[in-house]
């Protein structure tokens, strides 16, 4: 295997890594926040600012879409 594919395999297994981890975390927020906290409006703050957690969440994934368009036009997303 020449030292470019092992270099190319190493990132992609550090980023298959970090992805597997970044879910987990995300899976464990879901499995643990009460359902009235995801479209509670945040305290302290009025209408025109602050997101709630649904927003927050909407807005990751959004962007990472958008991410990946760009930084991977060959892959389908959905």
């Amino acid at each position: 295997m020449s030292r470019k594919a092992v270099a190319l395999s190493k990132i992609r297994e550090a980023l298959l890594e970090t992805y597997a981890a970044n879910d987990r975390m995300k899976q464990l927020l879901f499995d643990h926040i009460d359902a009235r906290a995801w479209r509670a409006e945040p305290p302290g703050l009025n209408r025109r600012g602050g997101r709630t957690i649904a927003a927050v969440f909407a807005h990751m994934h959004n962007n990472r879409l958008v991410w990946l368009k760009h930084s991977a036009p060959h892959l389908i997303v959905p």
